[in-house]
């Protein structure tokens, strides 16, 4: 069923993931500008090329994983393993987020804003929700033991 608590923590992941879509990941100043990095690169250009990944392609891949998550409630093993996918891809792309911004340091600090805080807070929701189908799983297997 759709209305089980695995659900609700896929439903806020999902949420916060689309949330960061709009919100910017990092600030970062040359000279006397400001430049922003969110999902889809920088507000304006910089002066010298940074080759990035677009964050925006692999969070909108990890979205779709999720949802597909949540209405594969039918196969929690399936639902499982997407979801440990899931997991397992966000954590490489917060990684790579805080490696990009250490590494593009122009002058002074990135000053990280909440973007990048949105993305981090949806992985404890995916663990969350591992951890409750697992449990659904368990107790099914433990009630076809009883029958």
């Amino acid at each position: 069923m759709i209305q089980r608590i695995q659900s609700i923590y896929l439903l806020l992941a999902l949420i916060l993931m689309i949330v960061s879509f709009f919100l910017p990941l990092a600030e970062f100043s040359l000279g006397e500008n400001l430049y922003e990095l969110d999902v889809f690169g920088f507000s304006e250009p910089l002066a010298f090329s940074a080759p990035a990944m677009p964050f925006y392609l692999c969070l909108g891949f990890l979205s779709l994983c999720v949802l597909s998550s949540i209405f594969l409630f039918k196969n929690r093993k399936l639902q499982l393993r997407v979801n440990w996918i899931s997991i397992l891809l966000l954590l490489g792309l917060i990684i790579y987020i805080f490696y990009f911004v250490d590494k593009l340091e122009l002058q002074t600090k990135a000053k990280y804003l909440a973007g990048v805080y949105t993305i981090v807070a949806a992985l404890p929701f995916l663990i969350l929700s591992s951890r409750a189908i697992k449990k659904d799983e368990d107790l099914v297997k433990s009630l076809d033991r009883i029958r």
